[in-house]
């Protein structure tokens, strides 16, 4: 018991993300979420998911000789050249592929259903999410702590678990994108600190291909590169010497970039074989405005604004002008992927993004994590100020975990919240009908074409 709780104590924040992962766990079962197919392969799943049954069970990554009619979630699209598509790239599907077939052989096995979407396979995917998450979160303490203490650590990863629309995405829509985004992110940070240490061989290798998975889930995420480019850099002196750097690091940079490329072959190829040409555009008529960016209306709108939705994470926004004196070789970096990033996502012509709060944004709590940490800190080390500001943080971390579970029992609304409505049920435990009258939903056709505007529905 002794060693139990000396082990604890030198080791709080492994302590915390194991009580974090099974706080998890018991949400997601509580759920039952892996008992209902309609709840977890749905929307983008269906999607991220379908290279692996029309491939590994259907034998035709065309998808030309498929009942779509008897498979109803496979989800495609028409290509030019009469075959189908699929609309994401295959990040996903290559991070759920591992536990696709073991439940594709556990299915075997057992004489169960073998299509794909059973529920050992939802099962699997729900877990993938809590385990891909717990490896980012063991990088991301291992990258903390290089820089502050435990308690300091397990705090900060309290808040961006438990504080952050995160959690929605790790429990109630477990096998969406962004909480496998968040767990790589991680993971690239703290190899971009290791390659800038010791550049190898090896670490040139793992970079690479987590660079290429990454923009293989998404392709904007291709602005987690301006971290690696621009980490350690703070003034002119610096700029020059890192340039120098990477020239004398040429060769390493060159493996770092060929197993990026190395894993978009897949992807290539496919497109190749459904549309006639190696590179395809499959989101057909969706797309960036990148002249009329809804930035006030994604950061604090009621319809999923990320600050309005996610108000933790302005203590870890203030926290990157703290970075200039505290850790500069972050400062830089984390100040251009945050604009850039929020530039791009805000760009999107669905801003809202359908979920709760700006989902969008999840990814970069990997990196926003470095500047929360430092205000904490230096929270810590005010003795009046932390009296303040600690209450604050533990009731935005109370406030994000009620606000979930009031928006997975219809409390909340997907992407027609309004001022009215959010304080309608606010902090209210009993679901109102009244609430829907308050609701406007967007005009998504508009929208498709840059036009933002509002029309009264009730539900």
């Amino acid at each position: 018991m002794k060693r139990l709780l000396r082990f604890i104590k030198t080791n709080i924040s492994l302590a915390t993300i194991i009580v974090l992962i099974i706080s998890l766990c018991i949400i997601i079962f509580r759920t039952g979420l892996y008992k209902d197919t309609d709840k977890v392969f749905v929307n983008d799943v269906l999607s991220y998911y379908g290279y692996l049954p029309i491939t590994f069970i259907h034998s035709d990554f065309t998808a030309v000789t498929i009942d779509l009619k008897a498979n109803p979630k496979i989800w495609t699209h028409p290509t030019t050249t009469g075959k189908r598509a699929l609309k994401y790239s295959m990040g996903m599907a290559i991070l759920y592929s591992p536990f696709f077939f073991v439940s594709h052989f556990y299915s075997h096995m057992f004489g169960l259903d073998t299509s794909g979407f059973s529920i050992p396979y939802q099962f699997a995917l729900l877990i993938s999410s809590l385990i891909y998450l717990s490896i980012g979160l063991l990088f991301l303490r291992k990258l903390l702590l290089i820089y502050f203490d435990q308690i300091t650590v397990s705090i900060t990863l309290i808040v961006i678990v438990f504080g952050t629309n995160l959690l929605q995405y790790v429990t109630y829509r477990a096998p969406v994108s962004h909480a496998y985004s968040f767990a790589l992110y991680s993971v690239f940070i703290y190899f971009t600190l290791m390659w800038h240490r010791k550049p190898n061989f090896k670490r040139s290798i793992i970079l690479g291909v987590l660079l290429g998975v990454i923009t293989l889930i998404r392709p904007s995420n291709i602005v987690i590169i301006l971290f690696f480019i621009f980490y350690n850099i703070f003034s002119v002196t610096d700029a020059k010497n890192k340039a120098i750097f990477f020239l004398k690091e040429y060769k390493q940079l060159l493996i770092f970039l060929l197993f990026s490329i190395i894993i978009w072959i897949p992807q290539i190829l496919y497109w190749k074989s459904v549309s006639g040409n190696y590179l395809y555009y499959s989101y057909l008529d969706e797309g960036f405005f990148f002249s009329n960016p809804q930035i006030y209306r994604g950061l604090f709108s009621y319809r999923n604004g990320w600050l309005t939705y996610t108000p933790v994470i302005v203590f870890a926004l203030v926290g990157i002008f703290m970075l200039i004196k505290r850790h500069q070789e972050f400062f830089i970096p984390i100040l251009m992927f945050t604009i850039i990033n929020a530039y791009i996502i805000l760009s999107w012509w669905c801003w809202w993004y359908v979920g709760y709060g700006n989902r969008a944004f999840i990814e970069s709590y990997a990196l926003l994590s470095i500047p929360l940490a430092t205000f904490l800190s230096w929270v810590f080390d005010k003795k009046v100020l932390k009296i303040i500001i600690v209450p604050i943080i533990a009731f935005l971390v109370f406030l994000n975990s009620f606000m979930v579970w009031q928006f997975n029992n219809g409390m909340g609304h997907y992407d027609s919240m309004t001022k009215e409505a959010y304080w309608k049920y606010f902090l209210n435990v009993n679901r109102t009908d009244r609430i829907w009258k308050y609701i406007k939903h967007p005009d998504y056709g508009k929208a498709k074409k840059g036009i933002y505007s509002t029309v009264n529905k009730k539900e």
